[in-house]
């Protein structure tokens, strides 16, 4: 199993951010990777919320909430990943004065069997501190700027830095 954990400062009122990552519908507006997605459970917010998001590379993936605190945090497992058994995040906001203090905590857990170690550390690793910094980066640029991320403009994702980024097996 892989945890990984990141930090980011948002500038903007935890009101702001909490209105954008609670439109759990809308993650197409800001994230690259998700080109549609659409909810599939009768409630549009809260514990058992659903949506489906189309992912260029990996197909239609089925996200459930199992975490929803008001202004505080948000947490769905990602289901139907190839070779992937586990995956969730939780993303927890806490009000910095004007800012919001962002963190995430990501497990996935392969689904290879004895392969495990090895998807794990070889594959994962290298794959997924990208694809979080990524998601993370380009919902910060969302809500800072009113649009989504631009790959055209000058700033640099990379250059977004993340205070913190471990793993654990």
């Amino acid at each position: 199993m892989i945890t990984l954990k990141s930090q980011i400062l948002i500038q903007a009122p935890i009101e702001k951010v909490w209105a954008l990552i609670s439109d759990f519908k809308a993650i197409q507006n800001w994230s690259s990777r998700v080109k549609k997605s659409w909810l599939i459970s009768e409630n549009d917010a809260g514990i058992d919320c659903e949506r489906v998001c189309k992912v260029a590379t990996l197909g239609q993936l089925k996200e459930v909430v199992f975490v929803w605190e008001e202004m505080s945090s948000l947490g769905y497992f990602v289901r139907n990943i190839p070779l992937v058994k586990t995956f969730k995040h939780v993303w927890t906001f806490t009000a910095n004065g004007e800012n919001t203090l962002q963190q995430s905590n990501v497990t996935v857990e392969a689904n290879m069997g004895f392969l495990n170690t090895f998807m794990e550390r070889k594959v994962l690793m290298k794959q997924l501190p990208v694809e979080i910094n990524n998601l993370v980066t380009e919902f910060k640029y969302y809500v800072e700027h009113d649009k989504a991320y631009d790959p055209a403009s000058k700033i640099n994702k990379g250059a977004i830095e993340i205070k913190a980024l471990s793993h654990s097996h």
